[in-house]
């Protein structure tokens, strides 16, 4: 399996074996966009070039042809907000989760206030956009050509009835809530289900097969719960990525939103994630060792 995770500020790539090995990978820094006022973006034309330099290198480190490979994963951040046309090309920078505009456009802030910013600030890209997706669903619609989602990429819109474990429908109540015009709403999946197969343009890009199937794909906070073990409520995962997260799963969905927790429908058979962000986690050692010291200690760049 190749698979891809799309993080805030970078991309890396493992192809891993039948018995969960990792044969080699590959991983590239990308750059954020601070446009003023708030506002923080990300060019998706850098992920999906990134994705086929890093697909191509961990190949060649694992000493595997592309045509080896029988399917494709990725998994991304999420609450970012990313306009494709109806064969998954971007129409604009994506509007990241740390943005801080959204806030101003829509009293749920989050993805329901991107939303209303691209509308108001980007009308033209709005205008010719066939849905409005996580970057994980971004990448899968450039791989395959089809643009969809499923009820755990598409849960931070709050536009599915979420108390329902992999709900394939939108709520229309929801929808008027949200603001958005359903036609700009991407075709839901149910769990498992593969998003399509590799397109020629995209297989001959990535260095794989023409048909590979690319798989369901999953926000970046369930993906870690479940390699971490954190399968049921007697056990937890701690992510270190540019946040730090705290992630367990539980048969229901629950919301406790005094002490900032929430759930959200996984994959793992009639679960619902558990997600307890602590705000930043990694990105502080990195701003400290990028530029407070500069030991020759391997975690960042030497510097005078």
């Amino acid at each position: 399996m190749l698979s891809a995770d799309l993080g805030t500020t970078g991309l890396k790539v493992a192809v891993v074996d039948d018995d969960g090995v990792v044969r080699g990978h590959a991983g590239e820094s990308l750059p954020m966009i601070f446009v003023g006022d708030g506002g923080v973006e990300q060019d998706p034309e850098l992920w999906w070039q990134a994705l086929a330099r890093c697909a191509r290198r961990a190949l060649a480190a694992a000493a595997v042809d592309g045509s080896a490979i029988a399917r494709l994963a990725v998994t991304s951040q999420y609450s970012t907000t990313v306009a494709v046309d109806a064969a998954g090309m971007p129409l604009a920078n994506a509007t990241m989760w740390m943005d801080r505009r959204s806030s101003r456009h829509h009293s749920a802030g989050g993805r329901p206030g991107q939303v209303a910013h691209l509308r108001v600030a980007n009308p033209a890209a709005y205008a010719r956009s066939a849905a409005l997706v996580e970057p994980v669903d971004a990448l899968c619609a450039r791989l395959t050509g089809r643009v969809t989602a499923t009820q755990n990429t598409m849960f931070p819109l709050g536009v599915i009835d979420n108390t329902v474990w992999d709900n394939t429908a939108y709520s229309p109540e929801l929808v008027g809530q949200v603001g958005i015009d359903p036609q700009r709403l991407p075709q839901l999946l149910a769990f498992g289900e593969p998003r399509g197969t590799v397109t020629v343009t995209a297989a001959e890009f990535l260095g794989v097969r023409h048909g590979t199937p690319v798989m369901s794909g999953t926000v970046d906070s369930v993906t870690s719960a479940i390699g971490t073990g954190a399968l049921d409520p007697h056990s937890c995962g701690l992510i270190i990525g540019t946040t730090s997260v705290i992630v367990t799963h539980v048969g229901s969905a629950r919301e406790d939103a005094a002490h900032g927790l929430a759930t959200a429908p996984s994959p793992m058979p009639h679960s619902w994630f558990v997600v307890a962000e602590n705000g930043i986690g990694g990105k502080a050692l990195d701003v400290f060792v990028r530029n407070i010291v500069f030991p020759d200690d391997g975690l960042g760049r030497q510097l005078p």
